[in-house]
């Protein structure tokens, strides 16, 4: 399952929702220790920015979420309920605060499980993935069938943007 890194700043500059789509069937990399370990990512959602009441970018920049004003393939990683990591890269140019979330690869549902198994925490927010010696993102050439939902969490949203179909499932076409 070894493909070649994405090195291409464009490639994470598109917008969130086609990020979301372009990442599935992907492999996510993480070195632990000289341990390499590879993941394909099967499930993805979206948060499209400022105006998307389901992003975090939709109350304006903090200290926290200031990150999601940085350029496409920057980490954004942030606690949720003071027990999960999420996993989130940022999707394009910057100033133009977007961003996915890595729900899931194949073997592990969930975003709070892949955090935990791959070891990914609070040092991980702002990482690099075109320069990150930790973690990384490879080109399988595979291009997965998917199903699109709602995105699952944001109850604290407004319902126009609870119900886009901005979550992307491919576990059963891995």
């Amino acid at each position: 399952m070894q493909g070649n890194r994405i090195l291409s700043k464009e490639f994470f500059e598109m917008s969130a929702d086609n990020l979301a789509i372009s990442l599935l069937g992907k492999t996510l990399v993480r070195n632990i220790d000289g341990q390499i370990t590879r993941y394909l990512i099967a499930e993805t959602e979206c948060y499209m920015g400022v105006l998307d009441t389901g992003c975090q970018a939709h109350r304006g920049k903090t200290p926290k979420t200031s990150v999601l004003w940085e350029r496409g393939g920057t980490l954004y990683v942030h606690l949720i309920y003071g027990l999960y990591y999420m996993l989130n890269i940022i999707a394009g140019k910057e100033g133009d605060p977007m961003g996915v979330l890595i729900r899931g690869v194949k073997g592990i549902k969930g975003p709070g499980r892949l955090t935990r198994a791959l070891e990914i925490g609070k040092d991980f927010n702002r990482e690099n993935l075109l320069l990150s010696e930790r973690i990384w993102i490879e080109d399988t050439g595979l291009i997965p069938l998917y199903k699109k939902t709602p995105r699952i969490g944001i109850d604290y949203a407004d319902d126009i943007d609870r119900n886009q179909l901005w979550r992307f499932v491919a576990y059963d076409y891995l």
